[in-house]
């Protein structure tokens, strides 16, 4: 199994933060999503042209500004996913700490990839 972390400072409160974040039906900050919905505790993301990623949301504390996820519905050959999103104070702003299980290990370097283009995303869209 692979483990991949990802934090990025980000020079806005932790409330501004998880705002954004913490929206789970609004995943547009993330690159490749085109658009999402929540629906209980599934999450869908449109990839575009028909690419679809289901998500369950599996725990949620907003005081903590801080939730869980796993993977459902993927085209990507995933066994085994289980991330999380945290947004916590750091100095005058705040950091961005994604975190991910992923199996098999080959898509590793996806995964990683993803997080940090999501954190990096996130980072621009909120100091611009």
């Amino acid at each position: 199994m692979t483990s991949i972390k990802r934090e990025v400072h980000i020079d806005r409160s932790p409330e501004a933060v998880w705002a954004i974040v913490g929206d789970l039906g609004s995943m547009d900050w993330v690159p490749g999503v085109i658009g999402s919905t929540i629906d209980g505790s599934i999450r869908t993301c449109d990839l575009g042209e028909g690419a679809v990623l289901k998500e369950r949301i599996l725990s949620m504390d907003e005081a903590a500004r801080y939730y869980e996820y796993t993977i459902v519905e993927t085209r990507m050959p995933v066994s085994f996913y289980r991330a999380s999103m945290e947004v916590v104070a750091d100095g005058t702003g705040s950091r961005f700490i994604w975190t991910a299980q992923v199996e098999p290990d080959d898509l590793g370097p996806t995964i990683e990839a993803a997080l940090e283009g999501g954190a990096q995303a996130l980072k621009a869209r909120l100091e611009d």
